[in-house]
Formats: C-alpha cells, sequence, structure tokens
C-alpha cells in the first residue's frame, strides 16, 4: 500500500477517535456545569482558608463558605460564585463577621487578629477605598483594595488569607481537573462500548475498504476547516453564566457524528472476543487523550498529506511527460 494510502488510514482513525473525544469532551463540561463541580471544588477551598484563621471556626467554615458562594453570585444569574478573588473573599469575611455580631466565632476571630469590630473595620474600610481612587485613579482596583485593607488595620487577618489563597486555589483547581479527567475517563469508556469503537477493527476496515477510507478523509478535510480546536475542560470566566443546553447539544451532535461515522459500512465480523475487547481498550486509552490532542494531531497529518499528494502529482506528471517525451 502506498505511503499516501498508510496516511489516509492513518487520518480516518484519528478523525474517529477525536469525534469521539469531542462527544466524550462536551458531556463532561455538562456533567461538571450540571453538578456545579467548580463551586463545590471553591467552598472546599474556601472553608479550608476559613477554618485556618482560628480552630473555633472549624465547625462552621463550611456553612461559611456556602453562604459566601451564594452571596456572590455569577454576574447577571443566580449561579453561585466559580472563582473569588482573594480581596473579595477578605471583604466577604468581614461581611459575615459583622451580620452573626462581635459575639459570633467570626466576629472574635477578627476581632483578635484586627483589634476592632468587623462593622468598624469596614466602615473604615469603605472610607479608604474612596481616598485611594481619589488619590491614584489610574491605578487597578485591585490594588485600591489591598491599599485600604492594610490602612484599615487588617494587615495580620489579610497575611493570615493571602498567605495559603493561591495554593489553596491551585489546589481547588487541581481536584477540579482531576474530577474532569475521571468523568472523562468514564464516559469514553462508555462511549467507546456503546460505539463499538474497535482501534484493530476500524484500522482494517480503513485498509480493505478506499470508499469508506475515502469517505473520512474527505470528512477530516471538512472538520479541520469548521472546528476550532476546543479545550476539554475549559472553566468558565469570571462572570459567566453556565450554558447547559449548547455543551448538551454539542455532546450529542458529536456522538451522532461519530456514529453515522462508524456506520458507514458495516462491522468487520469476528469470533475474537478477547480481540475485540482489546481494540476497545485500545480505543478507550486514545479517547482519553482528549480532544485537543487529536485535532492537533489531525492538522498536522492533513497539512502532510497535502504536501505528500502533490509530490505525488509531480511524480505522475514527470513520468507522463517522460512517457510522451519518448514515444
Amino acid at each position: 500500500m502506498p505511503v499516501l494510502q498508510y496516511l489516509d488510514v492513518a487520518i480516518g482513525y484519528v478523525l474517529a477517535i477525536l469525534l469521539a473525544a469531542t462527544a466524550v469532551g462536551a458531556a463532561m463540561q455538562a456533567i461538571q456545569t450540571l453538578a456545579r463541580v467548580r463551586q463545590h471544588r471553591l467552598r472546599d477551598g474556601l472553608a479550608s482558608l476559613i477554618a485556618g484563621l482560628g480552630p473555633e471556626l472549624a465547625k462552621e467554615a463550611r456553612q461559611l463558605a456556602v453562604e459566601m458562594t451564594n452571596e456572590s453570585r455569577v454576574k447577571g444569574g443566580n449561579t453561585a460564585a466559580e472563582v473569588i478573588s482573594r480581596e473579595e473573599f477578605i471583604f466577604l469575611l468581614l461581611r459575615k463577621a459583622a451580620e452573626g455580631g462581635p459575639d459570633s466565632s467570626l466576629g472574635k476571630t477578627v476581632k483578635s487578629l484586627t483589634g476592632k469590630d468587623a462593622a468598624d473595620v469596614i466602615t473604615a474600610i469603605q472610607e479608604l477605598l474612596v481616598q485611594e481612587e481619589v488619590r491614584d485613579p489610574k491605578a487597578p482596583s485591585y490594588l485600591w483594595k489591598v491599599r485600604a485593607i492594610a490602612e484599615a488595620g487588617c494587615g495580620k487577618l489579610a497575611g493570615r488569607v493571602f498567605a495559603w489563597y493561591d495554593h489553596t486555589m491551585d489546589r481547588v483547581e487541581d481536584r477540579v481537573n482531576f474530577n474532569g479527567r475521571l468523568i472523562s475517563a468514564v464516559l469514553a469508556l462508555v462511549v467507546c462500548f456503546a460505539l463499538n469503537l474497535d482501534s484493530i477493527d476500524l484500522v482494517q476496515r480503513l485498509s480493505r475498504d478506499e470508499t469508506f477510507r475515502k469517505a473520512l478523509v474527505e470528512r477530516a478535510i471538512e472538520e479541520v476547516k469548521k472546528l476550532p480546536p476546543q479545550p476539554a475542560a475549559a472553566p468558565l470566566p469570571p462572570g459567566a453564566e453556565p450554558k447547559l443546553v449548547p455543551a448538551v447539544e454539542k455532546a450529542l451532535d458529536a456522538a451522532d457524528k461519530t456514529r453515522q461515522l462508524l456506520t458507514l459500512k458495516p462491522v468487520w465480523d469476528t469470533d475474537n472476543k478477547l480481540r475485540k475487547l482489546f481494540g476497545v481498550l485500545i480505543s478507550w486509552a486514545m479517547v482519553s487523550l482528549g480532544a485537543p490532542f487529536w485535532f492537533g494531531v489531525l492538522n498536522k497529518a492533513l497539512g502532510l498529506r497535502s504536501t505528500l499528494a502533490q509530490k505525488v502529482e509531480q511524480q505522475r506528471n514527470q513520468r507522463d511527460a517522460d512517457a510522451t517525451a519518448r514515444a
């Protein structure tokens, strides 16, 4: 089989894996959004920060974290926050302490760290914020907040929070990514078995059936033109409202494309169930690499195919010219 045909087999295989991985990635995003995974992990991180302020806050840390994320809602919607900045966390902490009163556990903790009641601290910060904006109007807003917090006597409180905040948020992101990979692995296994996506069988079909191979190569060219690479688990930007329906529709559309793709020709029958299982498990491993990876591979493969096709055409034209000259 010529090199170009080998490359077409590889392109057809990569396309099938890409479409399956796209379906898995879209379904994973929909599940994470529906399950509010990022919100739950953010609450875990905030709870650990609150508990670190004092042992007396350990019991109510989780509840306080839930209330803070509910109060800091996504702009324009009713969804609890998925991202909270350090300065916003300090303000929310002071607000909850003021609401609970100076005799609450959080109120006592804030007073021990600032020397003032939370309500007085909030009033001082608000006044200082206005002064900072007047004094340095071109400075970013987070810098006004940090200066106001420090000048209001919250340096010790802010120091405890800031010392661990970035590390805690990194762990939150790691847990979200781990959950995404775990969900993707389970979904990939389900999709591969549901579609009977046997890598060994698929490569054999592509090698034997020229019509099937050409159909997949043509589909690959179409997909590369219209599908920009999308991360499998791209986080929502701050202030964005989660969109469930588009994510679900994308998953269903990719799954339908994959189903149609793999039923262009009947599956080659086999009596070897162990080999069939091995082929599906290979597909599972490949799909688990994610759609962005396979999109990059497909782009490179199509670029290489274009170059090879041009060389083959040039060689054919040269042979025809030589044959004509000899005649």
